[in-house]
């Protein structure tokens, strides 16, 4: 009772407010999608493009996207696929883009 008293309050004193109390409830985030399966740690390269601003990020994910050497949105890189390297990757895994590397070029 006390906490829709609250919330009816919150509505009279600020109706912009209520809006986003109940925008924030009503759209759940989606689950992050799982690291597609890139099999075991090898020294072929993986070619890993940043899609997404670490804006809000944790500090440790910011440090994962400059240890993969990545500065700004749109660059591309290419690493060895090592133990490191997909550590770093599921780390951070919601603001890149990874592929394999063709043996073709």
């Amino acid at each position: 009772m006390v906490k829709l008293e609250a919330c009816l309050f919150a509505y009279l004193v600020n109706p912009m407010r209520w809006n986003r109390k109940i925008r924030q409830t009503k759209y759940k985030k989606s689950p992050v999608a799982q690291l597609p399966s890139l099999g075991e740690a090898t020294q072929e390269p993986l070619r890993i493009k940043q899609v997404r601003s670490t804006i809000g990020c944790l500090q440790s994910q910011v440090d994962a996207i400059r240890g993969l050497g990545l500065r700004r949105i749109g660059q591309v890189v290419e690493r060895p696929k090592d133990a490191t390297t997909l550590g770093l990757l599921r780390k951070v895994q919601h603001l890149v883009e990874i592929t394999p590397v063709n043996a073709e070029g």
